[in-house]
């Protein structure tokens, strides 16, 4: 979406522009994860600024799909935070 540049100002105009021109997409429903070019060198911040949270889940067809970022931690984890908000999501759902 952004490419890498260590300039946070320019990374933050870039995901708006991106975020401007997918508002234009005639899609019910569309969804993102970062890449590490749009994530990485300020810990997802700029991301979720335009973007909204970088881990979710939603169903689709009877599939529920679960999406997590790590792509945000410069080594490559996922979270505590996030490996908490996914334990709680799920256990409402049937194994």
């Amino acid at each position: 979406m952004t490419h890498t540049t260590d300039d946070g100002k320019e990374r933050r105009k870039r995901l708006g522009e991106f975020r401007d021109i997918v508002k234009q997409l005639k899609v019910k429903d569309i969804r993102f994860m970062p890449g590490e070019h749009d994530a990485g060198l300020d810990n997802g911040k700029a991301y979720q600024e335009y973007l909204g949270q970088p881990h979710y889940t939603f169903d689709y067809n009877k599939v529920y799909f679960i999406v997590l970022d790590n792509v945000s931690d410069l080594n490559s984890k996922i979270g505590d935070h996030p490996l908490q908000w996914l334990s709680d999501d799920l256990k409402p759902l049937d194994k």
